[in-house]
């Protein structure tokens, strides 16, 4: 077996402890305050019987309480009599019960200091009554007379009985009962036991285990669980020591193993307290809550009541101690846990700590056991955000019920329907996840209102491409190329949140043409996914010249459609150009890499210098004032304006560099300068702030100059117009030849004014003012017109004159 770990397993999950609200069915009675009593949960009802009660004197009592554990409402007690002619158990504390086969098989207990049983008494929660097996207290004991049985009482096979005792412990492995351990003996003997007796409830028949390897020392006031073919013994006292163990007994080789290392929740020992093993996928979970804590070897003190709980992994034998929440019970030893596997959680009620009690508290324990089937797999295991991804469901010990399925990362959750197939598979649509950000999901199971299975998957969802910020890179889209050879790029797929896809799936149309033409048939143009978030195209340009490469995602997955960033590229290609230079990582790629590298520093470095230009100087004119302010509008205006195309060209940058330096290339000077680009870069983010605060104000003046500048321009604009119509050219005397001459001086002066109007209107927009050139547009596209029209009639005289 396997060392314990001795300390705190790894971010156990939290779990939080609340009151059970109860209630009194038929307004009948409620259980008094007791200890050493026993809880057994069958179905969705608990049933309390005995334990040493606070009484008028206190001593012990055989009364039996039925709970009506309901989930949304409080729970009902009702108190169970005996029927009359019927038999019943006498009072007893310390005792065992076990549940075989949904009835509730009692032994042993404590009476009083004379007095101890090995007797067995079956309840059956259906029928409500009691049966018994075996003797029925220790020699000459005055309890003997309850010997007497009714016709339906269960015979005795007992002729290998244990000797009477309490304090011990009883657990079901598969149809049987081991006890082991406990303080007792006949009469008035008093000692600790170590022995093993199996109880087979087929036919009732007791036999001492002869057991191979070290069994527990001698002890008493332990706890033990059942865990498939294992039963687990920690804790217990005897009149020399006490412990803190761990020891395993292998039912099937009747074996005893002991696990190395501390255990609980401490190191000092522990004793009284209470323990409960419950199934849970990968392997059980055995909670130990409460008991006594004290010095070892120190018999006579009397130690701390504890309210603690920790956890025993039954795969690797480790404990944690998991973080708590709520109001937890107050400390106490010779309380129960009992687990409801309905509500997935565990029960305590009553005990002792100094006083008789008897509060309910409930833990629940749901997100560390879950119900008793697991997920194994899924597939596939990643799918669009979007959702609509058929999955497949692993797992073991699924049932015909109603199927859900939870999806869910850090920011929340999706439950959706699923469809159960057979015990190990259930399918599933994958719902839409767009409300959380991309990335992995957790997918648990839930039959019909269980709580979800602590295992799970990780289903990884990618968000779906976003034509408008995918871009291509590689020969195809470049000039420079090699024609009649075959030539390739890469589409790289991006999100609408700039990442680059790491799945594959997406679907890309890919047309070449001349000029603005029907695209080229091209048998040779084929695109692969290479299942990474990357295209490779490839295609052959049959002959020298500039072709047009136009990709459009398709808008898989729910998808933003359309073309991509840069597209339609233009892409030349020669016939004295090597072969080479069509490789993905030829010289033309690299130099082209190389090329928009420094044209990118070079706008960058210019923009940094710009932003910190002063914008006066007491040498300085008007016009040079002026011409400050707008050029440090002018980078502010660059930045706000091509911002993200600058940014959108380093994350290219960066994707293409990384496909090279993937491909062994070295890319150390490219990178050394894309660092230095992006570091520029934040620089020139972190300035325009405040270059934008430092010129508002004088913008504002500047703004009202230019509203005066351009109404002075649209005056001069309408005399233009005004003196356009008394022009001698409009005059059929002058001649053609004249007329022409005119109207040909008259565009050119049309087109200064054009290159005026268009410095004017830069200025407008870095002014923020645009509206105020639109009137002068429209005036300067009257005199272009009337020009233009002037010049056409013109033409056609000269044509009529010719012809005549």
């Amino acid at each position: 077996m396997a060392d314990a770990h001795g300390g705190v397993g790894s971010a156990p999950p939290t779990l939080r402890w609340s009151k059970l609200e109860t209630a009194a069915r038929r307004n009948g009675e409620m259980p008094t305050r007791r200890s050493g009593h026993s809880l057994s949960i069958v179905g969705s009802s608990g049933y309390l019987f005995g334990g040493c009660d606070y009484a008028e004197p206190p001593g012990p009592t055989n009364d039996l309480f039925a709970l009506k554990i309901n989930a949304n409402a409080p729970s009902e007690w009702e108190r169970l009599r005996s029927p009359l002619g019927g038999v019943w158990p006498p009072p007893r504390w310390k005792h065992s019960a076990t549940v075989v086969d949904n009835k509730i098989y009692v032994f042993g207990g404590f009476h009083s200091s004379s007095t101890r049983f090995n007797d067995l008494w079956i309840f059956n929660p259906i029928t409500l009554d009691w049966s018994q097996s075996g003797a029925v207290g220790a020699v000459n004991s005055p309890l003997n007379n309850n010997a007497l049985h009714r016709a339906s009482v269960a015979k005795s096979a007992a002729l290998t009985l244990p000797a009477p005792r309490g304090a011990h412990t009883a657990v079901a492995i598969r149809r049987s009962i081991y006890v082991f351990g406990g303080y007792g003996g006949t009469g008035y003997g008093r000692r600790d036991f170590d022995d093993l007796y199996m109880l087979r409830t087929d036919d009732l028949s007791w036999t001492k285990v002869t057991c191979k390897g070290k069994p527990p020392e001698k002890r008493a006031g332990h706890q033990a669980c059942a865990v498939d073919d294992l039963m687990l013994v920690c804790g217990g006292w005897n009149s020399v020591t006490q412990f803190n163990d761990l020891h395993i007994f292998d039912s099937t080789v009747n074996s005893w193993t002991l696990v190395e290392g501390t255990h609980m929740a401490t190191t000092l020992p522990r004793w009284n307290h209470a323990c409960c093993a419950v199934l849970a996928i990968p392997h059980a979970k055995v909670f130990v809550f409460g008991g006594v804590v004290g010095e070892a070897n120190n018999y006579n003190a009397q130690g701390n009541y504890m309210n603690d709980l920790s956890v025993l992994d039954t795969g690797d034998m480790s404990w944690t101690i998991p973080e708590i929440e709520g109001t937890p019970p107050c400390g106490r030893s010779d309380t129960t846990l009992a687990y409801d596997d309905k509500g997935s959680r565990l029960i305590v009620f009553g005990g002792w700590a100094n006083v008789w009690l008897n509060d309910m508290f409930y833990l629940d324990v749901s997100c560390v056991v879950g119900p008793p089937y697991g997920i194994t797999g899924i597939f596939p295991n990643f799918g669009p955000i979007t959702g609509g991804t058929s999955l497949v469901i692993e797992g073991i010990d699924f049932v015909n019920k109603p199927v859900i399925i939870r999806f869910s990362c850090r920011k929340g959750s999706v439950d959706i329907p699923g469809e159960y197939v057979n015990d190990h598979t259930l399918n599933v649509v994958t719902p839409d996840f767009t409300a959380f950000p991309a990335g992995d999901a957790q997918v648990r199971v839930a039959l019909q209102g269980d709580s979800f299975t602590t295992t799970f998957q990780t289903y990884s969802y990618f968000s779906v491409t976003h034509a408008p910020l995918c871009f291509a890179y590689g020969p195809g889209v470049l000039s420079g190329g090699a024609s009649g050879e075959p030539t390739c790029f890469i589409i790289q797929a991006r999100d609408a949140q700039r990442n680059l896809r790491t799945r594959g799936g997406d679907e890309f149309t890919v047309e070449v043409s001349i000029d603005e033409s029907d695209p080229i048939f091209m048998p040779s143009l084929q695109i692969q996914d290479l299942l990474n978030g990357k295209y490779l195209v490839s295609y052959t340009a049959p002959n020298p010249g500039e072709y047009h490469v136009k990709i459009e995602f398709q808008g898989t997955f729910g998808g933003n459609a359309g073309l991509i960033r840069g597209s339609p590229y233009t892409a030349t290609f020669d016939d004295i150009v090597t072969r080479e230079m069509n490789l993905m990582t030829g010289k033309l790629v690299l130099d082209q890499v190389l090329h928009d590298l420094q044209g990118l520093q070079q706008s960058t470095r210019e923009c940094n210098i710009g932003l910190e230009q002063p914008l006066s100087d007491p040498t300085w004119t008007p016009e040079q004032v002026t011409a400050a302010l707008i050029g440090l509008k002018e980078h502010v205006f660059m930045v706000e304006k091509r911002g993200e195309e600058i940014s959108l060209s380093i994350e290219e940058l960066r994707a293409e560099i990384a496909f090279l330096k993937d491909a062994g290339i070295l890319v150390t000077k490219e990178l050394d300068i894309l660092m230095a680009i992006e570091m520029a870069w934040a620089e020139v983010l972190k300035k325009v702030p405040a270059a934008s605060n430092r010129i508002a104000p004088l913008i504002a003046t500047q703004s009202l100059k230019f509203r005066d500048e351009v109404g002075a321009y649209m005056e001069k604009l309408h005399t233009k117009e005004t003196h356009l119509k008394s022009k001698s050219f409009w005059s059929f005397s002058i001649g053609v030849d004249a007329a022409l001459a005119l109207i040909t001086e008259e565009q050119t002066n049309a087109e200064k004014d054009d290159t005026e109007f268009q410095q004017k209107k830069h200025i407008a927009e870095i002014l923020e003012c645009e509206d105020l050139m639109e009137p002068c547009a429209s005036v300067l596209t009257a005199i272009q017109r009337t020009l233009t029209h002037c010049h056409q009639m013109w033409d056609a005289i000269s044509e009529k004159q010719r012809r005549f």
